[in-house]
């Protein structure tokens, strides 16, 4: 591949954030250091960060993925600035932001006319050289997740089928409801589905619904070795003393407090004060809280492990090319988006499409508020020890933005497993949850750290 500079600048600063975090654990370093081995990074070469052993076909999609990360960076931190405005006003007219890479822009939908700060942020965009469009529609974000969230609570069946998902159309003037449909059994597509005829007026307030085939996903279950005195990362192989396995997700912490804690997916757990280990079977910690609604659980860690801020990427376990990036916030994906997800069996998977926004869905019969991956380039993204693992995306500073912890799979099959053998559950649809609603759910004063 030719030169980019901003993946270089990238490269150079996650290695130079790397070094500032390990740097602040003392004698830990020489320990952790072989996360990043020496002559993993060739900041000359044309790989970009790759490992400098050549361009092998893994290796060109890796780079190919990655160039796509950098040119969406901009576009993030622009729709970053609108949703932060959002944020301090939700019960605004805010709809729904789509970002596009291929049209070096995004689309706002809002109902109303937006207010000044909003029109001046997109005037500073397209001053840019944004390609920013606005789009008017009937309903806010606020009205639709009610609408979901009632139709979820509901029990309603349709023709006998119960609801597995319930999201805001692509058109953000609708909902889309998942109909559960055995894969023996005709599909039915997409077609329109009058609401009053099925599902009471009184939960969908007015707002089309439109009917799709769907079918449950199921967890991905169970494992990047970290040394046993090396902090603790997103992305790194974890197991229950039973021998079950996943993935770190994020680290945070806890104000007014010395606690410091590793977030996983709830349904590795079994219950608060389960015992955790890493991957070379040093005690890691135990559970202290879980959500099952954001498939979220925190595992306290023990006063000799350390939170290291940061997430692994690159390869699977296994393997040495493992750079680690920091984490410096948190934030929901955006429809349009392409994601990293770095589960610790698979591997980082970067340039994921997100298909769907966030949605209510049934996961072996437990509701969940998911998103979902659309195809990538991959053959799968994700599989059988991969749950919990981070989802996020690159900025241009060199750090990630946290989005979610990776959920569960649909259509899986058998893969390669690095521990030798095959493992299941594998597929390139994946399901995500929204870390920033999970944060929201867990004890007062926990963040990311």
């Amino acid at each position: 591949m030719t030169g980019d500079s901003s993946i270089d600048n990238f490269e150079r600063q996650s290695q130079m954030r790397f070094s500032r975090t390990v740097t602040a654990i003392g004698a830990t370093l020489a320990l952790a250091l072989p996360l990043i081995p020496a002559g993993a990074y060739s900041a000359s070469a044309g790989d970009r960060g790759l490992p400098a052993s050549g361009a092998s076909p893994e290796a060109e999609k890796r780079a190919a993925a990655k160039a796509l990360m950098m040119r969406q960076a901009p576009i993030l931190e622009a729709a970053d600035e609108i949703t932060e405005l959002v944020e301090k006003d939700p019960a605004g007219g805010y709809n729904d932001l789509t970002i596009s890479v291929e049209t070096n822009g995004y689309t706002l939908r809002w109902k109303g006319k937006p207010p000044e700060d909003v029109t001046r942020v997109i005037a500073s965009h397209r001053k840019k050289g944004l390609n920013v469009k606005v789009a008017a529609t009937r309903y806010t974000a606020e009205e639709l997740k009610k609408a979901m969230r009632a139709i979820a609570k509901s029990g309603v069946r349709v023709s006998g089928a119960r609801i597995v998902s319930v999201g805001a159309g692509k058109d953000g003037d609708s909902l889309t409801v998942g109909i559960d449909v055995p894969d023996t059994a005709p599909r039915a597509g997409v077609k329109p589905l009058k609401a009053a005829e099925v599902i009471p007026s009184s939960l969908t307030r007015g707002i089309p619904v439109t009917l799709k085939a769907d079918s449950a996903a199921s967890p991905i279950g169970d494992e990047r070795i970290g040394l046993p005195t090396s902090p603790q990362f997103g992305g790194q192989a974890i197991r229950t003393v039973s021998g079950s396995r996943c993935t770190s997700g994020f680290t945070a912490s806890q104000r007014g407090t010395k606690d410091d804690f590793i977030i996983t997916a709830e349904h590795c757990t079994t219950k608060v004060g389960q015992s955790w280990q890493t991957a070379n079977d040093s005690h890691l910690g135990t559970v202290s809280h879980i959500d099952v609604q954001n498939d979220a659980a925190l595992i306290k860690l023990e006063p000799r492990k350390m939170s290291g801020g940061s997430i692994v990427g690159g390869l699977p376990v296994k393997n040495s090319f493992q750079p680690v990036h920091h984490v410096y916030s948190v934030k929901d994906v955006l429809k349009g988006q392409y994601v990293c997800v770095s589960g610790s069996l698979t591997g980082e998977r970067c340039g994921v499409p997100v298909d769907d926004g966030y949605y209510w869905r049934w996961f072996n019969g437990t509701e969940k508020y998911t998103a979902v991956t659309g195809y990538s380039p991959w053959e799968y993204i994700a599989g059988k020890g991969d749950s919990g693992g981070p989802v996020y995306s690159y900025r241009l500073s060199g750090g990630v933005v946290a989005h979610g912890l990776m959920s569960a799979t649909q259509n899986g099959r058998t893969c390669p497993n690095p521990f030798g053998g095959t493992r299941t559950a594998c597929s390139n649809t994946l399901y995500f949850t929204s870390l920033s609603a999970g944060l929201g759910m867990m004890p007062t004063g926990t963040y990311l750290n």
